[in-house]
């Protein structure tokens, strides 16, 4: 795992020091990690001018609909709004705190701290999604708990966190704030009632330099009392096992017709053929999730044997293979791939997506599968 400050040197073990260990071990993670140090080590984000103060990253702000939240001030009936970019200001100035969501889509300068995030992780490129938590005066982070792994970063001021052990559920599907009625999905799996308010627990201050890592599950609350800047990476788009192998099984059935035939009941009465069908294709995977390699294969694409490329322009690339060269106009991404893939015996979507971070990792799959139409790229396992 990487160390240091800068932004080349980015990485868990930048947030977490000796603590990084932690996130390696192979049982799922239930506990928070706090980490007092000096804010030094967060370099990266000073170095990028539109995080360098709340004031500064509410200004980036895009407005992109439902991707800021403003939640009440501390002494004030409770409320959480969704603003609008003319909103945002007056609201932060009220004592509102302002939570903005996808800061990487606006500030494209966090796009490799989130894709070496991912490495150092061994998650999917794109998995990782950055929060800025904006306080100017006395702020309430209402009891709740989360879905998500989330690397909360103290930047500016101070902020008090109270955490607690989950008594009701281990490893919730889905987060929610206390004294609220839960989701039907996390009803099921209660094994007793969510309490109103966190009860119990550890209590610390959070100063600037302070990371609070916190797996999916933990109650947490925070208190402000003065100005807090904090920046959080959070990993929302989570997997497991349960999840995993119940996509694998509707793959699997609706991949044959019969199975994935809409019915009325007259329809249901004669389905023996097609439950031992059902019943082959199933077994069938249950062999396949036991073999030692599931989950340890991953499609590799390499630039077509013979052929080389040489970008010239942003969108202007060199082809050279059997003796010729030619030179064609691509879109930017295109030819940054190319280029890329000319140095590669061999490559993943993941791999392009972390070695090319300005690449929007949901696009990079798409962009492969164009290189393979125009007969620039194949894939080899």
């Amino acid at each position: 795992m990487s160390t240091g400050g800068s932004n080349e040197d980015f990485g868990v073990q930048t947030l977490l020091g000796a603590e990084a260990s932690e996130l390696a071990s192979t049982a799922p993670l239930e506990a928070p990690i706090v980490v007092h140090g000096s804010v030094q080590r967060l370099a990266a984000f000073a170095e990028l001018p539109t995080l360098r103060s709340a004031s500064a990253v509410l200004d980036a702000w895009d407005g992109a609909s439902r991707t800021a939240r403003a939640w009440s001030p501390a002494d004030g009936p409770a409320y959480e709004i969704f603003p609008v970019r003319e909103q945002l200001r007056a609201l932060y100035d009220a004592g509102c705190t302002i939570v903005l969501e996808g800061v990487e889509r606006f500030v494209p300068g966090l796009r490799p701290l989130c894709r070496a995030l991912e490495r150092d992780l061994d998650i999917g490129a794109g998995r990782v999604n950055v929060e800025a938590f904006c306080a100017r005066g006395s702020g309430h982070g209402r009891a709740h708990f989360d879905s998500s792994f989330t690397f909360n970063c103290q930047l500016e001021g101070s902020k008090t966190w109270r955490l607690a052990r989950h008594e009701a559920v281990r490893f919730p599907p889905t987060g929610m704030f206390l004294g609220r009625t839960p989701e039907p999905e996390l009803a099921r799996l209660l094994t007793k009632p969510l309490p109103d308010a966190i009860e119990g627990g550890v209590t610390f201050m959070a100063e600037p330099g302070t990371v609070v890592f916190l797996p999916p599950g933990v109650l947490h609350e925070t208190h402000t009392r003065t100005g807090s800047y904090a920046i959080g990476f959070a990993i929302e788009r989570t997997e497991s096992l349960a999840g995993i192998i119940a996509e694998e099984i509707r793959g699997t059935l609706q991949g044959i017709p019969m199975l994935r035939a809409a019915r009325f009941g007259a329809q249901f009465q004669d389905i023996e053929q097609d439950k031992r069908v059902a019943a082959g294709a199933l077994r069938c995977l249950v062999d396949a999730i036991e073999s030692p390699d599931w989950r340890n294969t991953e499609a590799r694409f390499r630039l077509r044997p013979g052929l080389t490329a040489e970008p010239v322009g942003p969108t202007c690339i060199v082809l050279r293979g059997a003796g010729a060269a030619r030179t064609f106009s691509l879109d930017e991404m295109p030819v940054a791939m190319l280029g890329w893939a000319s140095g590669r015996s061999a490559f993943s979507s993941r791999d392009l997506a972390h070695d090319l971070p300005l690449i929007d990792p949901e696009l990079a799959d798409t962009y492969v599968q164009q290189l393979i139409h125009l007969g620039l790229v194949e894939r080899v396992a």
